[in-house]
This record gives C-alpha cells, sequence and structure tokens, in this order.
C-alpha cells in the first residue's frame, strides 16, 4: 500500500513515489556527514582535551570582559538619556525666549526706521553748514 517497513529501523514509512519503494530507508538530509566530518576536524586539532579547556577557558575570559564593557556601555547609555531628557524641557524655554527676543529686535527695528524717516536730517546738514560759515568768518575777522 502506501506504507513500507523501513529496514533499518522497522518504522513504517510512507511511500510518495515509485523510486522510494525502491529504497525504503528514509532520506538523509544533506550536509550531515559534511559537518559530521568538519566536527571531527576541529576536535583532532585541538590535539588534547586539556588544549579545548584551556581555548575555552580563553573564550570564557573574552566573555567576560566584553560582558562587562557592554555593562558600562549600557550604563553611560542610560545616563545619556536621563541626561538629555533634562535638557528638553531647558531647550524648548530656550527656543521660547529666542523667539520673543526675535520678535522684539523686530519691533524695535521697525520703530527706528519710523524714526529715521520722520526726523529730516536735511535741516541738521543745513545747521552743520551755517556753524562752519560762522565758525570761518569769525576766524577771518579775528586775524585782521
Amino acid at each position: 500500500q502506501n506504507t513500507v517497513l523501513s529496514a533499518v529501523r522497522g518504522v513504517p514509512v510512507r511511500v510518495r513515489s515509485r523510486e522510494r519503494e525502491r529504497d525504503p530507508r528514509p532520506p538523509r538530509r544533506p550536509g550531515i556527514k559534511r559537518r559530521q566530518e568538519r566536527a571531527t576536524r576541529r576536535l583532532r586539532g585541538f590535539g588534547s582535551m586539556s588544549a579545548m579547556a584551556e581555548q575555552n577557558r580563553q573564550q570564557d575570559d573574552l566573555l567576560d570582559g566584553i560582558s562587562q564593557q557592554l555593562g558600562g556601555l549600557h550604563e553611560r547609555a542610560k545616563q545619556i538619556h536621563t541626561e538629555s531628557t533634562l535638557h528638553v524641557p531647558l531647550m524648548e524655554d530656550l527656543d521660547v525666549d529666542v523667539e520673543t527676543t526675535n520678535e522684539a529686535l523686530k519691533m524695535e527695528t521697525m520703530h527706528a526706521e519710523g524714526i529715521r524717516k520722520s526726523s529730516g536730517v536735511c535741516w541738521l546738514y543745513v545747521t552743520v553748514i551755517v556753524l562752519f560759515g560762522v565758525m570761518v568768518m569769525l576766524i577771518v575777522l579775528g586775524l585782521n
């Protein structure tokens, strides 16, 4: 029917094609053998269990160092967050003050411009010229 007893395990296996009927063993996942061979080569490369234990100890030391550094970094990040949340209201107040000052400067500029236009400076120039003429006349009369 649709099931065949596996020759290796004696477990019923569903048959999906005719090829499966010829080979009732369950399919192997690709790459398992390669992974096993790589793991075996790695273990052989250690030479002994003491070398592997030494390498594990070194890795543990390095991981402990990284963990401590990350803890310090986490504390600094929390301090930066606290400082930034404290500075936000100050920056908002500063922004309001700058806007107020900007508006006041614009108003004073318009006021000064209006005064400059309303007060003619022509009479000042005429007065300076008349006084200069009087001074020259007094100097000339004083030398005679």
